[in-house]
């Protein structure tokens, strides 16, 4: 079974996204997030990957390139990368304009605070972008561990001025 959240609102990105950078994250957002080999990765064509200067880094998690459909050496070991939070999917996704993260509305958004760091940490800081905002969510089934109509406060590293995901 599990749970199903729904976010509504955005955190605005600031500047907006450059095209390399928007391009990148809307694959990154597409793709399933599973341990890789980065030997096989490596020789895949990665350009949006290369084009914003990141590294395949452990479990080529960084690598959003386009292998065969049916190469079992890179693909289908159902095991979520180390590096990575614990979830296939990073539901955040930039908008067609780069100047909001928004959910993608894709259904049972797991590890959405530790994607949401994620996507912080490993891509926004380094290349210069602040995000702010407030994104309400709605569980339908399950329980976050605060009570309920109280704010989740997230704590974020590096801090910027304000991110809240609230319960509705």
């Amino acid at each position: 079974m599990g749970y199903h959240t729904e976010f509504r609102g955005a955190f605005a990105i600031s500047p907006p996204l450059r095209a390399h950078h928007l391009a990148y994250l809307r694959k990154f957002n597409e793709i399933r997030h599973e341990r890789r080999d980065p030997e096989v990765a490596a020789k895949i064509p990665d350009p949006l990957r290369e084009a914003v200067g990141l590294p395949l880094r452990p479990d080529a998690c960084f690598f959003v390139g386009e292998p065969a459909p049916d190469d079992p050496t890179l693909l289908g070991n159902f095991e979520t990368a180390t590096s990575q939070p614990a979830s296939y999917y990073c539901q955040w996704m930039p908008s067609d304009d780069g100047k909001l993260l928004v959910w993608d509305g894709g259904e049972k958004f797991y590890e959405y605070v530790e994607w949401l760091q994620y996507l912080i940490d490993n891509f926004f800081v380094s290349w210069g972008y602040v995000i702010n905002g407030s994104v309400r969510s709605h569980l339908t089934h399950g329980f976050l561990g605060t009570p309920s109509g109280l704010p989740l406060a997230l704590h974020l590293r590096p801090a910027p001025a304000v991110l809240l995901i609230r319960p509705t």
